[in-house]
């Protein structure tokens, strides 16, 4: 809390609260830290109850489990006005959102790029059958179709989950992200390796398919904070693209550097 003094008068403001769930991995660790510099008052939750050590020293941590409705509630309590949510896969998880709509400002949830499909209705879905590699339009608007929803891989739980929260209208903003390749601190399996792992060896030869030409786009972590931090600041209902302000090529991300 404020306190602050003016003349003979006192009064008390309210710091505004987050919830941040998945708040120790790659994404949420820069998201709390982010909303506390900003001014948030955060509870950071995960499924160990951690913290990070470069988190202000007010931020609370809770332990949750990300499926476990009754917990969730507890860790809203009677209101917050954020909840940031990196961990949220399916529609049971926007279900969780609709019964806690009245103690809820606004929230942010991460979804993928890999909601999307192409003209010829291929998506990550079918790349892996004869003809079946999408090819995007460049740059890939927010009103490409997108796969339709379901349970069955983790693009159509990713949609199921999209639809039902941006059915909540006005009874509960939700901003999409619909995130690229997400880089940075804390990568469990980074897309560079391949090439780190060629140089350490002392392997030249670089082979890419398509010539290297394949792009996905890449956010990092710093830039997805920096769009949770935007969008609590100006609630909405609505699906953005996340990605860095440029979008390399594999060659140009594998491309030999000069210092």
């Amino acid at each position: 809390m404020f306190r602050c003094r003016t003349g003979a008068a006192t009064y008390v403001r309210r710091m505004k609260k987050a919830v941040v769930i998945g708040a120790t991995g790659q994404t949420g660790r820069v998201v709390v830290r982010a909303l506390a510099e900003d001014g948030w008052a955060v509870t950071a939750v995960s499924r160990t109850g951690g913290r990070d050590e470069q988190w202000p020293g007010d931020v609370r941590e809770e332990l949750l489990d990300r499926d476990d409705d009754a917990a969730l509630a507890k860790v809203v309590g009677d209101g917050v006005e954020l909840v940031v949510d990196m961990a949220a896969f399916h529609r049971g998880h926007a279900r969780q959102y609709a019964a806690l709509a009245d103690r809820i400002g606004s929230a942010v949830v991460l979804t993928s790029g890999a909601v999307y499909e192409d003209g010829r209705g291929r998506s990550f879905d079918t790349q892996g059958e004869p003809d079946g590699f999408p090819e995007y339009l460049v740059p890939l608007p927010e009103t490409q179709p997108t796969v339709a929803p379901g349970d069955a891989t983790y693009a159509t739980r990713k949609v199921a989950l999209e639809r039902e929260l941006l059915a909540l209208g006005e009874r509960l903003p939700v901003t999409l992200l619909r995130a690229g390749a997400i880089h940075g601190p804390g990568c469990r399996t980074p897309g560079e390796l391949y090439f780190v792992k060629r140089n350490v060896d002392g392997r030249r030869v670089r082979v890419l398919a398509h010539g290297g030409r394949s792009r996905f786009h890449p956010l990092s972590v710093r830039t997805l904070a920096e769009l949770v931090r935007l969008a609590a600041a100006r609630p909405g209902s609505r699906a953005l693209n996340a990605g860095d302000p440029a979008a390399p090529t594999v060659a140009e991300i594998g491309a030999p550097r000069t210092r």
